[in-house]
């Protein structure tokens, strides 16, 4: 199995095959359920390799802040990062987007923890379901299947539970996916 690893040294991407300029691209958010341009007080920037989310979930509904790294995969079954955790128990998210643009869904681990940590999210790809379709899948040529290369990843936090509302910082850095 070939092994890309993504270092992020803002703003430039490292990967084993070539370098590629990557800074937090698209930042957006999820307010009461609906896309969002992130509200004030919600920022995402990136900075000597680390990427730095300061979130506001307002709602009682559900709520997020995410952004993108456009770069080619040639494959992505799982992605590594350290998180620097603030302890809120909101979940870390990545989506993909393969060459048609259709997105994939993972739930990553909440952020229970304080501190550096190194965490994993497995892209375990969905069988074909019409019926969840629209759950973790959407956009693109809608064949449920990824189209390989990946056009990028898209990293993010969801407020857990859906309820919570308040305020925080996590930090992302060294991700890797292989």
């Amino acid at each position: 199995m070939k092994k890309i690893l993504l270092f992020l040294t803002l703003p430039i991407l490292v990967s084993a095959v070539e370098s590629v300029t990557v800074p937090p691209m698209r930042i957006c958010a999820h307010i009461a359920e609906k896309p969002s341009a992130p509200p004030p007080g919600n920022i995402v920037n990136g900075k000597d390799g680390t990427y730095t989310l300061v979130y506001k979930f307002t709602t009682e509904k559900h709520d997020a802040l995410f952004f993108d790294l456009d770069t080619s995969l040639e494959h992505a079954s799982e992605l590594t990062a350290q998180v620097n955790g603030d302890g809120k128990g909101h979940m870390l998210f990545a989506v993909v987007r393969d060459k048609s643009g259709e997105c994939f869904y993972f739930p990553g681990p909440a952020i229970k923890f304080k501190g550096w940590k190194t965490v994993k999210i497995k892209f375990k790809y969905p069988e074909v379901n019409p019926g969840e379709k629209y759950a973790s899948i959407w956009g693109g040529d809608g064949n449920q299947k990824p189209d390989f290369p990946l056009r990028g990843i898209t990293l993010g936090l969801n407020d857990t539970p859906d309820s919570s509302i308040g305020g925080g910082t996590i930090q992302i850095r060294k991700i890797t996916v292989k």
